[in-house]
Formats: C-alpha cells, sequence, structure tokens
C-alpha cells in the first residue's frame, strides 16, 4: 500500500518488507543498476537495456515505441513477476479535461467528445503510442504491434489479477517532492528501510498540507 484516504501510508508491513527487497536486489545482489545511477536519471535502465547490458527491463506499455525504434536485438514482453500477494499491477490512465471557464464553451464540449469517441481514440493507438481507453478503438493498437511480431497481450493478462490504483489526488506532487531525497538514500543503502520510511511518509504528508 502506497496511500489510503488521500494520505501516503507505504509506513506498513508490506511495504517495508517490499522496499526491503528492491534494496536488496539493488545493493546485495546486484541485480539491478546501482542507485547512484537511476536517482538522478529516469532513463538509465532503459538505456542500458537498450545497449544490451541488462537482460530485464521492467516499465510499462509507454516504453513500448522507444524500445521498438532503439533495439538492435531480439526482445518481447514477459509477464510482470509475482510476489507473496500474486501478481499485483497498477492501474492508471490519462484524463482529457476542458476548461470550464472557456469562451467557447460549445466548441470544448465538441472537442471532448471527439477525443472520447472511436475515430478520436484510434489516433492513441494507431502507431501504438498509448492504448486508447475507448475499447472499440484498442484494435488498432493490437493490430500495431501484431504487424510488428510484439505480443503485448502480457500488459493486459496481467489485469486478470489484484490490481491497485495509481497514487495520486492533491498535494501527491507535492508529497513525492518531499519523499524523492528519502527515498534516494534508501535505494542507495543508506540507514535503515524501517526507519527511512516512516521519515519518508511523515515529510510527505506534511508536505501535502502546505
Amino acid at each position: 500500500m502506497f496511500q489510503r484516504d488521500g494520505k501516503f501510508a507505504f509506513d506498513n508491513p508490506g511495504a517495508i518488507e517490499a522496499f526491503r527487497y528492491l534494496v536488496g536486489l539493488i545493493n546485495d545482489d546486484h541485480v539491478a543498476p546501482p542507485a547512484s545511477d537511476t536517482n538522478d536519471n529516469g532513463d538509465f535502465s532503459r538505456n542500458q537495456f537498450l545497449a544490451g547490458k541488462m537482460a530485464l527491463f521492467q516499465s510499462g506499455t509507454y516504453s513500448l515505441a522507444p524500445v521498438a525504434r532503439d533495439a538492435l536485438f531480439h526482445w518481447g514482453v514477459a509477464m510482470l513477476p509475482a510476489g507473496p500477494a500474486g501478481r499485483v499491477s497498477v492501474t492508471n490512465g490519462i484524463a482529457a479535461a476542458g476548461n470550464s471557464a472557456s469562451k467557447h464553451p460549445d466548441a470544448v464540449r465538441q472537442v471532448l467528445a471527439w477525443m472520447g469517441s472511436t475515430e478520436g481514440n484510434s489516433y492513441l493507438g494507431r502507431h501504438g503510442a498509448a492504448i486508447p481507453a475507448v475499447l472499440s478503438a484498442q484494435p488498432v493498437y493490437f493490430d500495431y504491434w501484431s504487424a510488428r511480431g510484439v505480443d503485448v497481450t502480457p500488459f493486459f493478462a496481467v489485469l486478470n489479477g489484484p490490481r491497485i490504483a495509481a497514487p495520486g489526488g492533491a498535494g501527491f506532487a507535492a508529497g513525492q517532492q518531499a519523499l524523492e531525497p528519502y527515498f534516494d538514500e534508501m535505494f542507495l543503502g543508506r540507514g535503515d528501510v524501517t526507519t527511512t520510511l516512516r521519515q519518508a511518509q511523515a515529510a510527505a504528508n506534511a508536505a501535502t498540507q502546505r
């Protein structure tokens, strides 16, 4: 659990176990890139994978297009690794919002209606960039990747299992910014995981209230 009732809530036994596992992969087992390379570079792992220096790159559908464009080797999509509670995926999405104070409300409604139609949503999936939210528009997405020999079904099969909503809400950005220094130190292997999570949670929740 990362959030509960709009508050950060990762100071709990399950999260502590999960973060200890991740920190161990990096600093004890050395099967993940060091945090000194990844803390300040969100593309480091993807670039290492594309360079053939990392066997497994855990990401989302948003990485399909750049990997397909830049990979010089045969690659494929695998199912999300299973943990003690099985494969628990994060479900999120992007929303298009109109300005309620617009001087052209009818035009705004027309544009939003078109974006939410099969025709409008198809543009998202036609070149494999994103999964259309409109079900009737999704075939173009599957057709695009199928034509390129990429089986994207693992991204959807995992949804048959347990899943959680992506964190967000009012004040989330401020809280995320507040917790990052704590997480950076934790992934570097510095300090006790339990203590760091408690401190990070307190700092994040305080930031959301400002």
